[in-house]
């Protein structure tokens, strides 16, 4: 949760890289998504999961690695 001014805001973070065993200084593929919560905190938490699984899902169908 982050909060600026009277706006709060949940923060989703995604990171993904090609190798389990890679390490973190050779860079990787970051995401930051923030989601503003406007009455209900579970439902703007659901509402950033949801739009997450589907961009998830249209990134890893373009296979850069």
């Amino acid at each position: 949760m982050a909060e600026k001014g009277d706006r709060k805001q949940i923060v989703l973070w995604w990171y993904m890289w090609d190798n389990l065993e890679r390490y973190p200084e050779d860079g990787l593929f970051s995401v930051r998504v923030h989601v503003y919560v406007n009455d209900s905190e579970s439902e703007s938490l659901e509402a950033g999961k949801t739009f997450v699984r589907q961009l998830f899902s249209e990134v890893l169908s373009w296979r850069r690695f």
